[in-house]
């Protein structure tokens, strides 16, 4: 069961409900109807580190070598191999297919700092394709941003530096965030983060697999990012990498969708 450890930041316009009852305990119904552009940015990229140099254990703990992502193509329509179907879940979940992907990783020993600067220029990048008509965005509409991994404290430099520029960024949400104290979720949209104790990979001192330091992944240990509106810590799994991979995201995001009588499709079928 996941549980909510903040109050709902739109309490105080629901005087009938608990602040600690998340939207109305509707949260796939209650976020965005009307759709909007959802950017996934993806963590460190998989390749590395199932490459034996880096990272000498069992196969079943490396990543996959035949995964495909884009790393230097930044806000492309490409790239959604990495996610698998967790990109297609949260498009579901907020009603909208229209999405970029960028790749949110660095050197293997990076900081948060680093990949927070990496997004704000992403974010520029972002603004020129706008300018030049490459991105098209109506008056009105919003962006969302999921980042994984390296690609959380990515997201938060890409919100940002977004919002300086004017663009409205409604949500973030940030899953499996590595070095989650590191950085702050930026003011101007709503953060959410999903987490889970049993992630040996950003949860676990030291990213370390029953105890063993893995190489080629800094440091980093469980805790709340500064700023986020919702903290949400799912249950432990021993599966993928103790609940790192995007894969074990899935199902629970379904599962919020028919606990509220909404739907998630994920390879084309209604769930």
């Amino acid at each position: 069961m996941a549980r909510w450890h903040s109050v709902d930041p739109l309490a105080e316009k629901y005087y009938s409900a608990s602040p600690y009852c998340y939207v109305l305990n509707t949260p796939i119904n209650a976020i965005d109807p009307d759709g909007r552009l959802v950017i996934f940015v993806t963590g460190y990229p998989k390749k590395v580190l199932s490459n034996y140099s880096i990272n000498p254990y069992p196969p079943r703990i490396r990543f996959d070598a035949n995964d495909t992502y884009i790393h230097d193509r930044p806000l492309s329509t490409m790239g959604s191999n990495y996610w698998q179907g967790l990109d297609r879940a949260f498009q579901s979940y907020f009603q909208d297919d229209n999405s970029l992907y960028t790749f949110g990783g660095h050197r293997d020993n990076s900081t948060a700092a680093e990949r927070i600067q990496r997004g704000r220029d992403a974010a520029l990048v972002f603004h020129r394709k706008f300018i030049d008509g490459d991105i098209s965005l109506a008056d009105d509409e919003t962006i969302k941003i999921v980042g994984h991994s390296h690609g959380a404290a990515y997201s938060a430099g890409l919100t940002s530096e977004l919002i300086r520029l004017g663009y409205q960024v409604e949500w973030v949400w940030y899953v499996a965030a590595h070095q989650p104290t590191d950085f702050s979720h930026p003011e101007g949209a709503t953060g959410v983060q999903l987490i889970r104790r049993s992630d040996w990979v950003s949860s676990s001192q030291g990213s370390n697999w029953r105890g063993r330091q893995v190489r080629g992944i800094s440091p980093s240990s469980y805790g709340r990012i500064d700023g986020v509106s919702e903290f949400i810590e799912l249950d432990n799994t021993s599966k993928g990498r103790g609940g790192h991979s995007t894969w074990t995201y899935v199902n629970w995001l379904m599962q919020q969708a028919l606990n509220n009588g909404g739907t998630v499709t994920i390879n084309g079928v209604q769930q």
